[in-house]
């Protein structure tokens, strides 16, 4: 018969079997706290920001406290002059950097979080249900923000390169500080492998799609990048809705680095419009909060893979996918239209709307029948025609309620 202590070892040993961390939850898988990305879309978009737009002292509040965010966190400068700044004639980027432990200081960062974290101030559309008349920018972009700051958080003694997070201002205004950046880099750009842009996160587009998001871009890391994306996205509840570069063109930062000549793979994160994009009515309230948990969660991981080193991303694309959709985007926005048709009831998808919403359908149905070889510039315009149109929905079915 065995003794008390006997008994007492087998069911610590049966406990640590059965309650060992899963795959995806050991010390190595980074964690990622709803409550900071909480508090860092709540604190940047409140009114107390006053919108933060590019040179007005709410757009100054809003990059101090940013600073003082990196510097309790641990980040070192990435600006100029030993700074967390980078001033340019119409506002002020904020670059930072975490270097491992032991790393030379001479070492390049290897891979860069970008986000945009100045807004509109008042300057932006009106809306049914305002909570303040200050445009608060929750999703764009105190949202992509908190996914790079939380993401680059939960990475500290994680990586084995240098990681670069750098926030730009002024972006509303034509991409200006990102713009500014890649001409007047304050630290060396060849040494980048991959790029993470966000850009409006923690939108549902439309009710009942809670964990759709969008993903513009894989391509340019070719069949690598695609697998660390795939591995990544494991036990995580997003939808990703693969769409490729043209859909992002001049929509978001990224496009700086590339028009620049900076042939680094990356990946354009985002959550799409919605009929609070540059109204009043984009505010903390309007956040899922676990959509942008999931989000800082891929992101962690997916730089997390790209710094092992292991299958690096090559840049894969041409000068002409950089212009032209695929056949594969247009089978994705099928495939995203049926998930808006299966919750149009909920959404109150219906009359003008209904047809609107079968109109694409059909149109795309059929640019996806006539298969890959048919595809044609032709079939390109009615992609496009119909990505407009989703977004145009999107912004009726939300006035409607």
């Amino acid at each position: 018969m065995m003794n008390r202590k006997a008994v007492l070892f087998l069911i610590a040993l049966l406990g640590s079997l059965l309650f060992s961390p899963a795959f995806g939850t050991d010390s190595s898988e980074p964690v990622i706290s709803k409550k900071i990305l909480e508090t860092i879309i709540g604190t940047l978009a409140s009114d107390d920001m006053e919108g933060r737009r590019h040179m007005t002292p709410g757009g100054e509040k809003a990059r101090l406290w940013l600073i003082d965010w990196f510097k309790s966190n641990g980040f070192q400068p990435a600006g100029d002059d030993g700074n967390f700044e980078q001033s340019f004639d119409k506002g002020i980027n904020i670059l930072a950097v975490y270097r491992p432990e032991g790393l030379d200081d001479k070492a390049k960062p290897a891979v860069l979080i970008s986000s945009h974290y100045d807004h509109h101030g008042d300057l932006c559309d009106q809306h049914p249900k305002p909570k303040s008349k200050i445009c608060n920018g929750a999703a764009d972009n105190a949202g992509g923000v908190a996914v790079a700051l939380a993401a680059a958080k939960a990475l500290v003694g994680k990586l084995k390169q240098p990681l670069a997070i750098g926030l730009w201002d002024a972006e509303e205004f034509g991409l200006l500080g990102s713009k500014h950046f890649v001409k007047n880099p304050t630290f060396p750009l060849d040494g980048l492998r991959f790029v993470v842009n966000l850009d409006i996160i923690g939108l549902d587009l439309f009710e009942g799609l809670p964990d759709t998001h969008i993903i513009c871009g894989a391509e340019s890391g070719g069949p690598n990048l695609a697998g660390h994306l795939e591995a990544s996205l494991k036990g995580n509840p997003l939808q990703p809705v693969f769409l490729s570069y043209p859909f992002a063109h001049n929509r978001s930062d990224i496009t700086a680095f590339l028009m620049n000549g900076n042939p680094v793979p990356f990946v354009f994160l985002t959550d799409g419009d919605g009929s609070v994009y540059h109204t009043w009515a984009d505010e903390p309230g309007r956040i899922n909060y676990d959509k942008v948990q999931s989000i800082s969660t891929l992101v962690a991981r997916l730089i997390q893979r790209v710094d092992s080193g292991q299958n690096p991303p090559v840049f894969s694309m041409t000068p002409q996918s950089m212009q032209l959709p695929t056949y594969q985007d247009a089978v994705n926005i099928s495939r995203l239209l049926e998930r808006i048709a299966s919750v149009a009831e909920q959404n109150k998808i219906e009359g003008p709307l209904a047809v609107q919403l079968q109109t694409m359908q059909q149109g795309l149905k059929q640019v996806v029948s006539d298969g890959k070889e048919k595809f044609s510039p032709q079939s390109a315009m009615i992609l496009a025609q119909t990505a407009r149109g989703m977004v145009d929905l999107s912004k009726k079915v939300e006035m409607n309620r």
